[in-house]
């Protein structure tokens, strides 16, 4: 096994990985298709929508708040065809993550999707999480920083009012 095979099975254990599929709140159902109901996300404007090369069903909203435009956030929606295959997008994420242990949604009062993982600080300025077979990371990426906790609550209720 290579040296990357080995740092994702520690990442995995150290994440307790097999556990995820049992926080699954609505087993067995798959989103096909799923676009963000923008008009939900109020004191924002979208000011762009980029699909992500090489990749189906992926894409980045990016938002400018209505009354500062210092404050922008992006919205990276990616569906898999499977709940496993968008777990395996969450664990790469993390990954990529330079802290030793990220703190999960609920540690910091943040209680979206089937399993979350967000920032160290104590404002929420970035939020990673799946809810079934989708992969959602929010990001505060303006001048000023933004707290995602609300905007990543409403996607999660519109991605369950789409799953039911």
């Amino acid at each position: 096994m290579d040296s990357n095979n080995e740092f994702l099975k520690a990442l995995k254990a150290d994440y307790n990985y097999q556990n995820w599929q049992k926080k699954i709140k609505i087993p067995n159902k798959v989103l096909k298709r799923y676009l963000p109901n923008h008009s939900l996300i109020s004191d924002f404007i979208l000011e762009k929508r980029r699909a992500i090369p090489d990749a189906n069903h992926r894409f980045i909203d990016y938002f400018q708040h209505k009354n500062d435009k210092d404050i922008r956030v992006a919205i990276s929606i990616s569906l898999f065809s499977t709940i496993e295959e968008a777990h395996d997008g969450l664990i790469h994420i993390l990954c990529n993550c330079s802290a030793p242990n990220i703190p999960t949604g609920k540690e910091k009062g943040i209680d979206v999707g089937d399993i979350s993982f967000c920032g160290l600080h104590d404002i929420q300025t970035a939020i990673f999480y799946t809810r079934n077979n989708v992969l959602i990371k929010i990001e505060s990426v303006g001048r000023k920083d933004y707290p995602i906790n609300r905007i990543a609550e409403i996607i999660d209720k519109d991605i369950i009012n789409n799953i039911e």
